[in-house]
């Protein structure tokens, strides 16, 4: 679905500036200003207007493995006709469906859902699925690797999580940080330490070690309609046997592609892209995507709408799961 964002053109200070934050979202205006050439306060006046006409915002996204959501699948639903926005919504109830998009095609519906086991998968087809009535058909496609996930258009900063995080005990305090990151990534050590009752030595050290283990990231969410990225799709990939793992890694280089996932399924790989229009994506497919080696052939199916989409794992509403936290900090 296309809205009509008005936003002032950006120029080289406003590209570097959101590239910086990207990175690091938490850097505050006097770091940014030490590696930009401009002041303190040109830096808070250029970030003020990329914030208020909306062309970003801050977030800190959660790794689903990190607690204990280890199996990843992305659903292709078709449903009965009239009914794709009454399904969009059951859908979309779900604590554990992060993402949703509603789209033209063969698919109605394209959704992500995140379970801690097969099992609890298979349960949600019967149980969760299989109380939606006018559901016609589901095509499931296991994530396998989680090979890209970018915030901005504009910059190369990869934010994809490991698919098998790092040995970590999560405890109440870091629980606590993470909820509070999740809420307002923007708000300061010495607020955010108060408002916890520690000192900011304490927090700092937290969240870098969040940052270390791959549990947290914070970075800026480009909006790609006011970077003049109007249409967005889902690609679906198929590629040769011997040839998948190699030809995913050449189209994490690609800036059009945001989200690459290698699938087990009907495909090898799932992409969400964005494109200037129409054409572009058919550019896209015919010219660049067809002389990645090992590349069989892509689907493109076009987003309508976007329903729903965090990796704000605990503001979602899920808890972690397995022994990867303890009742209190140490």
């Amino acid at each position: 679905m296309v809205h009509d964002y008005s936003s002032t053109p950006l120029d080289d200070l406003d590209i570097a500036l959101m590239r910086e934050l990207d990175a690091d979202a938490r850097q505050s205006h006097i770091e940014l200003a030490d590696k930009l050439p401009a002041s303190r306060n040109t830096v808070r006046r250029r970030l003020k207007r990329l914030l208020d006409e909306k062309t970003l915002r801050f977030v800190t996204v959660t790794s689903p493995p990190a607690l204990g959501y280890r199996t990843h699948a992305t659903m292709a639903i078709t449903v009965h006709p009239g009914d794709t926005d009454a399904v969009a919504e059951k859908l979309a109830s779900f604590a554990n469906v992060p993402f949703l998009l509603t789209t033209t095609g063969r698919y109605d519906i394209i959704a992500a859902a995140i379970f801690p086991n097969m099992e609890d998968l298979l349960d949600f087809m019967d149980n969760g699925l299989g109380s939606v009535s006018s559901l016609l058909s589901t095509e499931v496609m296991i994530g396998v690797n989680w090979m890209k996930f970018s915030l901005n258009p504009l910059t190369a900063t990869n934010h994809a999580f490991p698919v098998t995080p790092r040995p970590h005990t999560l405890d109440e305090l870091d629980l606590a940080i993470i909820r509070e990151l999740e809420t307002d990534p923007s708000q300061t050590n010495l607020h955010l330490a108060r408002k916890l009752g520690i000192n900011r030595l304490t927090l700092r050290k937290r969240i870098q070690t969040l940052v270390n283990d791959d549990i947290i990231r914070t970075g800026t969410l480009v909006n790609p309609l006011t970077v003049g990225y109007r249409v967005q799709a889902i690609l679906l990939i198929k590629a040769r046997p011997g040839k998948i793992k190699a030809a995913a890694t050449k189209l994490t280089a690609v800036k059009e592609i945001s989200n690459l996932i290698v699938t087990a399924g009907a495909y090898d790989m799932i992409a969400y892209a964005f494109f200037r229009d129409p054409n572009h994506v058919s550019e896209f497919i015919r010219g660049q995507a067809s002389r990645i080696d090992g590349i069989i052939r892509i689907e493109a199916i076009l987003v309508l709408d976007v329903r729903k989409m965090s990796l704000q794992m605990l503001r979602l509403g899920l808890q972690p799961v397995g022994a990867s936290t303890r009742g209190s900090a140490t």
